[in-house]
């Protein structure tokens, strides 16, 4: 016990310095921006501001150590009627594996409808059409190194691309929750790692560079910056109000804090009715593009199965309502 708390303290210590590393970086500046869409109905409802108290595989996003949180095996799909024709979702399942183990697997992924190359010569369009897409693999290792405090480790592959240009590689998450009585807390460190190369043919071109002499095309090719990941600090605190006969109302709140966008601020409600029915909102506060949200969702039995069905409202400000649904199961 005593080692692998001074492990997390070490990865904890060495998130803080790589994050602490890219604080100056503005908006704009960094890649992979899939790392930054929610997942999961129930933290986008509340606004992002569930650190503290998250559950199941969507808590990969979140906060991993959420993945300790229950004793059944648990698997979760998700669907984002995101902007434009970007589609966007994510699959994932946790298990516990021993006592005070847990193990969890999550894939997201985002595409988009194809689109026809243009260049300068045909600005209306060559006729020729390429895709993009970009997807996370992960997998956490979460301990419950008590019956107040959990921890997990999460490492991820990257890979984004659009028509044959690739970046790929590495990233680590890092959490906490704890609580007592009726409140809890949670922290989070996401997506730290170091920059990623850009790749692929479509950087390299042929140029003639005395055309008058009628000299051979000499190969020429771009040199992109590296990508910096979207490194993020969450912290936050729960509080149950009301625990009470067949009523739970919980308050939430979250500090946000990424290298390219800044700081703002998430509080969310949630009410949950005989376990099985619940009404969520949230509103972020300075992050700009978003506001408030709302959600709800319903447990119910099949057999053995206990299902949970989630759906999700959030205000883009430029882009209008979006929305959201999720299916998760349990055994």
């Amino acid at each position: 016990m005593r080692y692998y708390i001074t492990i997390m303290v070490l990865i904890l210590s060495l998130s803080l310095a790589l994050f602490a590393g890219g604080i100056e970086n503005k908006v704009g500046t960094t890649g992979f921006q899939i790392l930054k869409i929610s997942v999961g109905t129930r933290g986008a409802a509340l606004g992002g501001a569930n650190v503290s108290m998250p559950s199941g595989p969507f808590s990969m996003y979140w906060n991993p150590a959420g993945i300790c949180e229950s004793d059944n095996v648990e698997v979760a799909s998700f669907i984002n009627n995101w902007i434009a024709t970007i589609n966007h979702g994510f699959s994932g399942i946790t298990v516990p594996f021993s006592k005070n183990n847990y193990l969890g697997i999550g894939v997201t992924y985002m595409t988009m409808d194809d689109m026809e190359e243009t260049t300068i010569i045909q600005p209306q369009g060559t006729g020729r059409f390429f895709s993009a897409m970009d997807y996370v693999a992960a997998i956490a290792y979460g301990h419950r190194i008590s019956d107040r405090f959990a921890s997990a480790i999460s490492v991820k592959y990257i890979n984004e691309r659009i028509m044959d240009i690739v970046s790929d590689g590495w990233a680590m998450d890092v959490g906490f929750t704890y609580f007592y009585n009726n409140l809890h807390l949670g922290m989070s460190f996401s997506n730290f790692g170091l920059n990623k190369d850009i790749s692929g043919t479509q950087l390299q071109f042929e140029y003639q560079i005395y055309p008058e002499e009628n000299t051979d095309d000499v190969l020429l090719g771009f040199i992109p910056k590296e990508l910096v990941l979207p490194m993020s600090f969450r912290f936050g605190a729960g509080y149950n109000i009301v625990k009470v006969d067949n009523h739970k109302l919980a308050i939430m709140s979250s500090l946000y804090y990424s290298n390219d966008i800044g700081q703002s601020e998430n509080i969310g409600l949630e009410y949950i009715f005989k376990e099985n029915y619940c009404l969520r909102g949230g509103y972020q506060i300075n992050h700009y593009g978003f506001d408030w949200s709302l959600g709800g969702g319903i447990k119910f039995y099949i057999k053995d199965l206990l299902f949970d069905f989630g759906y999700a409202t959030v205000n883009l400000q430029d882009f209008g309502l979006r929305y959201q649904s999720s299916l998760a199961f349990s055994f």
